[in-house]
């Protein structure tokens, strides 16, 4: 029906190709219906969510997620919210980014796109 939600998607979940408004709040309280396919959600499940941890390997910073199949991941990173962050484009299934040695602090925002 040409709302960027898959026909099979919203019948999956909602009964029918035209029952889901993408621009809809998912269960969880958090998504839209579109950002739930897209990053792989269960849309009716108040408990999905798109979990980041962090933590450290050495003295390099870590960022690991529950990848969804399907979906290819993008790390941005940067020393400060003011300045431009820098995107790391990771292989599609891929689910840690490991940030420079020795550095001491940043900024993280992981972007998730659907595979074609």
């Amino acid at each position: 029906d040409s709302d960027g939600l898959p026909d099979w998607w919203e019948k999956h979940y909602y009964g029918g190709a035209t029952s889901a408004d993408p621009t809809a709040v998912a269960a969880n309280g958090i998504n839209t219906l579109l950002e739930s396919y897209i990053a792989g959600l269960d849309p009716t499940d108040p408990a999905t969510r798109l979990s980041i941890s962090s933590g450290w390997s050495g003295d390099a910073p870590v960022v690991s997620w529950e990848p969804a199949e399907g979906r290819t991941y993008t790390v941005a990173w940067s020393t400060n919210l003011m300045s431009t962050f820098q995107e790391t484009n990771l292989p599609a299934g891929e689910n840690v980014f490991t940030g420079f040695s020795g550095q001491a602090s940043g900024f993280y925002k992981v972007k998730v796109r659907k595979d074609q």
